[in-house]
């Protein structure tokens, strides 16, 4: 009597086995080549903004676009915050001089921020130097 149950088991277990693997064989197959066209996509992904990168940002550009992202925001350095600020230049025909490094300053339009739009003066050795001076 206890020989049967055995016999049982024993076949029930060859049978869910032989069931797995017949599934398997296809499923496994499919599992994997999908798992490789997700990784052949996603590398092709990530050379592509490595290139653009790459191509299209200088340094500090790409710093500043990942600090924007984190959302970091500029410490003022105890040297920064010792300088006087800068008395604003009238527009007129020449260009002032940088509070920082001396050199020429170039009339730019802010493309972000609270002052979006508005034109200010700007180192003209950006992004060595960032001195800035309102235009009045």
């Amino acid at each position: 009597m206890t020989e049967a149950p055995d016999q049982l088991t024993t076949m029930v277990t060859g049978v869910v086995f032989k069931s797995l693997a017949n599934v398997g064989q296809y499923a496994l197959p499919l599992i994997f080549s999908g798992a490789a066209l997700a990784s052949f996509f996603g590398r092709r992904k990530r050379a592509s903004r490595a290139r653009n990168v790459a191509d299209n940002a200088s340094g500090s550009a790409l710093t500043g676009m990942i600090e924007n992202a984190r959302g970091v925001r500029p410490v003022a350095t105890p040297a920064a915050m010792a300088q006087p600020a800068a008395a604003p230049v009238a527009a007129s025909g020449e260009s002032p001089t940088c509070p920082k490094c001396g050199n020429a300053m170039a009339r730019r339009t802010a493309r972000q921020g609270a002052r979006a739009g508005a034109s200010f003066w700007g180192c003209s050795a950006f992004p060595k130097c960032r001195g800035v001076r309102a235009i009045d």
